[in-house]
């Protein structure tokens, strides 16, 4: 029987490389957000999709899954009763710098507008520095703060074998990660593919490389809680 997963996540955590990773394993499906907005699914064709999915057959895959933000699931209920039904194990992927993570998110906006592509690949060149609009920043961290405390309360309502994982433990040891995930989805064989990804990040660690107005938003959180993740991951 193989193992059936769903990866829930957070913004700007790392969803797209970790599932990238995934994909390139020979024996995993890892399929991307099948259920997100751009798809335009009907709560009822979403829960049709849920219901083919976990139901077909895996063939020689030894694990089956995909991605997807609680927030474009128009049925949790259904979600909740699915996991149940199908033993789906759980990936819960979020990012502990919520800072990093909402300037990521306006960042993202920039690179889509520039090129119609979300996330940075290996071959595309950086998006030069950005002055910010602080006003956004603040919008964009409360998404974060609030859509983190969401789906940490909506996870642990599930009650099903989970897995957590944070962006900055995938980004300082990815094939830890990798490890840890074999043993979850029964999946051996993680460690030859370690590390392989299209995919780098859209925020360079350096924000300065990123933020041309880095001095104001210094001093824009200052003093919060905010303020130590500027030099964190």
């Amino acid at each position: 029987m193989p193992t059936r997963f769903i990866t829930l996540f957070t913004a700007r955590s790392g969803s797209t490389l970790l599932m990238d990773m995934l994909h390139r394993h020979p024996w995993v499906t890892a399929l991307s957000e099948e259920l997100g907005a751009s798809k335009q699914l009907t709560p009822e064709q979403q829960r049709e999709w849920l219901e083919r999915f976990y139901r077909r057959p895996s063939g020689l895959r030894l694990a089956s899954g995909f991605k997807a933000k609680l927030w474009y699931l128009a049925d949790h209920d259904h979600l909740r009763e699915t996991v149940h039904r199908h033993g789906v194990r759980v990936i819960h992927l979020s990012r502990r710098n919520t800072l990093r993570a909402a300037v990521s998110a306006i960042r993202s906006h920039e690179r889509h507008e520039a090129s119609g592509a979300w996330n940075a690949r290996q071959r595309d060149d950086p998006l030069p520095p950005s002055t910010i609009d602080l006003a956004e920043v603040d919008r964009e961290l409360g998404i974060a703060e609030t859509t983190r405390a969401e789906l940490a309360a909506f996870v642990a309502s599930l009650r099903t074998p989970t897995l957590e994982i944070a962006y900055e433990d995938l980004l300082a040891d990815r094939r830890a990660v990798l490890r840890a995930l074999a043993r979850f989805l029964r999946a051996p064989l993680f460690a030859p593919i370690a590390g392989r990804t299209r995919f780098t990040k859209n925020t360079p660690a350096d924000l300065s490389n990123a933020v041309a107005n880095l001095d104001e938003l210094q001093t824009h959180i200052a003093g919060t809680a905010y303020e130590p993740m500027l030099n964190e991951p």
